[in-house]
């Protein structure tokens, strides 16, 4: 059976960061969302392996938050890349938050 680990922003915030106790993740960091404002995330990057080995959010502000290794365990694992062979990304549009993250483990 799979268990998962979720979180999710309260109503009028959004996520900004992921906290983790070792490889697991345990909670979210939070900033409020006002009505002039973009989401805080512009760009979610990462890499797999046999799991998850970077999660990195890049925010509008240039600052970015990694999570994990660059090129950790997806080197040694055979790591699944795009077809560019780089990390997968996604771009986000100033109007979309990141409300939710989940982590699934066995």
């Amino acid at each position: 059976a799979h268990r998962a680990n979720r979180f999710a922003a309260a109503r009028g915030q959004q996520i900004r960061g992921l906290c983790f106790e070792g490889f697991q993740l345990d909670g979210i960091n939070v900033a409020p969302v006002d009505s002039h404002s973009h989401g805080l995330i512009s760009e979610i990057d990462g890499s797999v392996g046999s799991g998850v080995d970077r999660v990195e959010f890049v925010l509008r502000d240039g600052h970015r938050e990694v999570y994990g290794s660059r090129h950790g365990a997806d080197r040694d694992h055979g790591g699944r890349r795009g077809a560019d062979g780089d990390p997968s990304s996604h771009k986000l549009h100033n109007e979309e938050y990141l409300l939710a993250v989940s982590q699934e483990h066995s």
